[in-house]
């Protein structure tokens, strides 16, 4: 795919508010040729195939502080934008997965995910080194693209629509000069409608969560920097509720939810100077609770796959210029 997108954006600032908007005409094209010896004999092109896609996006965001000493900042903002597939979405090639033996197909009929994002945000800064934020938002989304399967092979489809809503509080914290906690906790509403095959001819309308959304999410960094030495650490953990891993695409397909799942990393840096650049040592180690990743078939003990991806430790140096 290749996309061309030139923007136009500008500020206004009056008393206390400002607002920041523009907007930017995409134009895509999108091409993909099966050869043959490859795949399945009806998906060979004899020559590219090609698409193209004219999108304007406009986005504004209204902001305000207030408060002593402008303590609080709200903002405001509605955007529009658009997801796209990935070449591997929609190329019409049938793979293997390596890691999970399934067998995946891509979807050339895939249109565009067009997106209307609206969101409000309150910050309160009671110090410079602490913040407490909440934050609402709401997306609705015209052909939404969804990954699906059956229990022969997984390909992406677009549903007729879907939202997504919900409300996000985070915290920051810096104290005794060099330790830092940083929290968010987000709540989230989906709701994705497609199209699912009811025997060998019948079409049915199905209200389900979005695909790949938990409902909650939430996140815990411990850390510590101390900017003189150049050491820093971090104690990173994460909860991701359960989420439907896929939308079923006929009645007798069973819906899959992977469990709940918790992850704690380790992260050590050591940053320093070299003449005229600055290198960055890290240590990371990874998933030190040693979870178990399952999915199970919904509304049931059923098992469909586990595996623990175990813990994991890596060293790496970067240097920037």
């Amino acid at each position: 795919p290749e996309t061309v997108s030139p923007f136009l954006m500008g500020t206004l600032n009056h008393g206390p508010w400002t607002l920041v908007g523009g907007a930017r005409p995409e134009k895509e094209t999108r091409s993909y040729q099966v050869l043959p010896g490859l795949n399945p004999s009806a998906f060979i092109n004899d020559s590219p195939v090609t698409k193209d896609q004219d999108s304007l996006l406009p986005a504004f965001t209204l902001t305000r502080d207030f408060g002593r000493d402008n303590q609080f900042t709200t903002s405001i903002a509605w955007s529009r934008t658009i997801a796209r597939p990935t070449f591997y979405e929609f190329a019409p090639v049938i793979t293997e997965d390596q890691a999970t033996g399934d067998i995946i197909e891509g979807n050339p009929d895939l249109k565009d995910t067009f997106i209307n994002n609206f969101d409000l945000r309150v910050e309160w800064n009671p110090e410079p080194d602490a913040a407490v934020a909440l934050g609402l938002f709401h997306k609705s989304m015209t052909d939404p693209i969804a990954q699906a399967y059956n229990l022969e092979k997984k390909t992406w489809v677009n549903g007729d629509e879907g939202t997504l809503q919900g409300i996000e509080f985070e915290v920051r914290k810096r104290f005794l000069e060099h330790w830092n906690i940083t929290s968010n906790f987000t709540l989230i509403d989906s709701l994705l409608q497609y199209q699912q095959q009811v025997g060998t001819s019948g079409i049915q309308t199905i209200d389900t969560t979005y695909e790949g959304q938990p409902d909650h999410i939430f996140n815990f960094i411990f850390g510590y920097d101390h900017r003189p030495s150049g050491w820093s650490a971090n104690l990173i953990y994460n909860y991701t509720g359960s989420y439907l891993s896929g939308v079923p695409l006929t009645d007798t397909t069973p819906a899959i939810r992977p469990d709940a799942y918790h992850s704690l990393d380790f992260v050590l840096m050591k940053r320093f100077d070299l003449r005229e650049c600055v290198g960055t040592v890290k240590l990371k180690l990874g998933n030190l609770l040693d979870g178990t990743d399952t999915e199970r078939v919904e509304d049931s003990e059923l098992i469909y796959r586990s595996y623990k991806p175990g813990r994991s430790a890596s060293l790496s140096f970067e240097v920037e210029f």
